[in-house]
């Protein structure tokens, strides 16, 4: 039986999720908010290092993980530097994408769990390429081919024959989706699905339309 101070003891309230700049508003994921005692154990001067060589992997492509995993050598094992390198990588990425001012990713990163002389050494490399930085990831945006026509057809097959076309809709006719379209560099692309397979891509097409205008 509980005691009566027990009882009473009043509840700690709920932590409230905070909103990051550098995760475009949004909450940071619990995986990141995770691994910042994994950067933390590390020296502020070994975060700085391997977050230059992160924003010139991203700048110039390419990077050396044999030279990172040196970097972090009698500190934490490899898995835990994979795992320090991703979180890294996420936080820059997002200041980059969403340009966030080097002293505002300072403090957020500060209020990810990490010793202020820790985000002050992300946000050095940050600052010094920020620009390059956005313009490669500007560059490396996917874009989108133009395209030049859309279309569709729809046949009546006979199931029961092989898929050869009939002459009407008879008993055991099923119908064939035809879907095409040209765009500038890839030409001309077409493919055929069942009534059934077409409605789950309508149905799809249509949440991700949804997707885009909320």
């Amino acid at each position: 039986q509980q005691s009566l101070s027990t009882r009473l003891r009043p509840r700690q309230p709920r932590r409230e999720r905070m909103k990051f700049k550098f995760c475009g508003g949004a909450d940071a994921p619990d995986w990141l908010l995770a691994e910042m005692s994994t950067i933390s154990k590390l020296s502020s001067i070994r975060v700085k290092l391997l977050v230059g060589q992160l924003v010139q992997r991203a700048i110039n492509g390419g990077i050396d993980y044999s030279k990172l995993q040196k970097l972090a050598t009698g500190t934490i094992g490899e898995g835990d530097v994979q795992a320090a390198v991703a979180a890294l990588h996420f936080v820059l990425m997002g200041a980059a994408k969403h340009d966030v001012e080097d002293s505002v990713l300072a403090k957020e990163v500060e209020q990810l769990g990490v010793p202020k002389e820790h985000s002050d050494a992300v946000c050095k490399p940050y600052a010094k390429d920020k620009e390059a930085l956005r313009a490669a990831l500007l560059h490396g945006t996917l874009s989108v081919d133009k395209l030049k026509t859309l279309g569709w057809d729809v046949h009546v097959v006979d199931s029961g024959s092989g898929g050869g076309a009939a002459a009407g809709a008879v008993a055991g006719a099923e119908l064939l989706v035809s879907l095409y379209m040209e765009t500038e560099r890839q030409g001309k692309v077409a493919f055929d699905c069942s009534e059934e397979k077409f409605r789950v891509l309508l149905f799809e097409l249509k949440g991700a339309r949804d997707n885009l205008h909320t």
